[in-house]
């Protein structure tokens, strides 16, 4: 989310921010509206785009890939054809002695991954972010009196301009953004410790993965849980018993009883039930052809454990 900068942005800044954002109450009908008188527009010698270069700036590294970046793509085909279209030609009407407006063009685009935005992002973040790349990043643009830079922030980003009906809901609605950036490094910072604390079990970790619906967080969650010794399991039933996840068959007389799992590893149970999830969905494997031969006549969730115990 973006929200305005508590400092007043000057005309003859070199940079700013101009949020493409307009208020609905802006844009709602209005009944009996007089009629609007035409427009008498008076030059006094400010800046005037005459033949606009366009620049556009994607912040974040989720537009290098898709769905965004086919979304960037479509953005830079609606600049080249509204940058020589009519619609510029209709602009021409408001040119001035000496400067002629007339088409103009886009002269590149650039992702912009580090630093990555934040879910707060201030005008002055992004006036700072600008002058970085322009200073130091070869693919922009030296910036002249016709240059337009566009940003756009990543799907989860939007302006956050004030337009709550309450005020403090969008002082809420930063604390919230603010602890999810901190549970993300929060997060990133478990996963470096994990990766490095698993160099030693790469080769089982890769056998592991064999596995159909085993990835790689699955296997280093079943090793973290049961460990890499199976001397200590007898069988491959004693170990799917001691996890929880063999159903009972309980019967007499030719009446079933309850089947429930014993308790085992909430953990480790939780792993192999997405493991078996998975699996269920491959094609071609003996797992998947083993769920839809169980799955009938099954409770909804009795298949899962099956699978996980078969796995």
């Amino acid at each position: 989310m973006t929200r305005k900068s508590d400092s007043v942005v000057s005309v003859h800044d070199p940079i700013r921010i101009v949020p493409l954002h307009v208020d609905a109450v802006v844009l709602a009908p209005v009944d009996a509206a007089a009629p609007v008188a035409a427009p008498q527009l008076t030059y006094r010698d400010g800046p005037l785009l005459t033949a606009v270069e366009v620049f556009t700036v994607y912040w974040g590294a989720a537009w290098a890939s898709a769905p965004l970046a086919d979304v960037a793509t479509r953005l830079d085909g609606f600049f080249d054809f509204v940058l020589t279209s009519e619609l510029l030609d209709q602009l021409a009407e408001y040119s001035v002695r000496g400067q002629q407006i007339r088409h103009g063009s886009r002269i590149g685009r650039a992702v912009v991954t580090a630093p990555a935005p934040k879910h707060v992002i201030t005008d002055a973040a992004i006036q700072h972010m600008l002058q970085q790349e322009l200073s130091t990043n070869s693919a922009f643009p030296n910036v002249g009196p016709n240059t337009l830079l566009f940003v756009y922030l990543p799907a989860l980003t939007d302006a956050l301009r004030g337009n709550f009906r309450v005020a403090h809901h969008g002082v809420l609605v930063r604390q919230i953004l603010a602890h999810i950036d901190f549970l993300d490094r929060q997060l990133a910072e478990l996963d470096e410790q994990i990766t490095t604390l698993v160099v030693d079990y790469e080769p089982i970790i890769e056998r592991l993965e064999t596995i159909p619906g085993v990835a790689r967080k699955c296997a280093i969650g079943m090793i973290a849980e049961i460990g890499v010794d199976m001397n200590v399991f007898a069988t491959p039933a004693h170990l799917a018993s001691w996890a929880g996840i063999c159903p009972g068959n309980n019967a007499s007389g030719g009446k079933a009883r309850s089947g429930r799992t014993r308790h085992g590893p909430i953990a480790l149970k939780t792993v192999l039930t997405e493991a078996a999830q998975a699996a269920a969905r491959t094609k071609n494997t003996y797992l998947g052809a083993r769920y839809h031969a169980i799955r009938v006549g099954a409770a909804p969730i009795r298949p899962w454990a099956r699978s996980a115990m078969t796995s």
